[in-house]
């Protein structure tokens, strides 16, 4: 009969390799679902802000056009309402979103609102967007 030794060590080594093979995948896998979670959770922020201006909107409809915006714009300056409400719109957007900022295009009766912001790092870091339809 032989004697046989070492072979528990190798299968231990492999089982080793194995387990940390596993384990690094699961740390991957972790990363990734809290980069998108984050993603998701800025997306709905970026929705809310976006309905929140629309309502805006909808309770000063005589000024549908005075909301009009474009992309880096910036904060508008005038004491009218929807001057006002643009102001604390972008503010609230610079603040909630990385790179964030928000547009407003008006045709005719109809207004399209746009959020605009950047991903995470991690995710590409690639500019997003949240468009809605408003009709007052």
């Amino acid at each position: 009969m032989t004697r046989q030794s070492g072979v528990s060590l190798i299968e231990v080594l492999i089982a080793l390799l194995v387990l940390g093979i596993g384990i690094l995948g699961m740390v991957a896998l972790q990363t990734r679902s809290l980069a998108l979670d984050r993603e998701a959770y800025l997306r709905s922020q970026a929705e809310s802000l976006a309905y929140d201006l629309g309502d805006r909107i909808r309770a000063n409809e005589d000024q549908l056009n005075t909301y009009a915006i474009a992309i880096k714009d910036g904060k508008p300056s005038g004491s009218s309402l929807a001057k006002r409400d643009l102001t604390d719109w972008l503010g609230d957007i610079a603040s909630a979103l990385p790179g964030g900022d928000g547009s407003v295009v008006v045709n005719g009766d109809e207004a399209v609102i746009t959020v605009e912001w950047s991903s995470s790092p991690s995710l590409g870091g690639n500019k997003q967007r949240f468009e809605t339809w408003v009709r007052p």
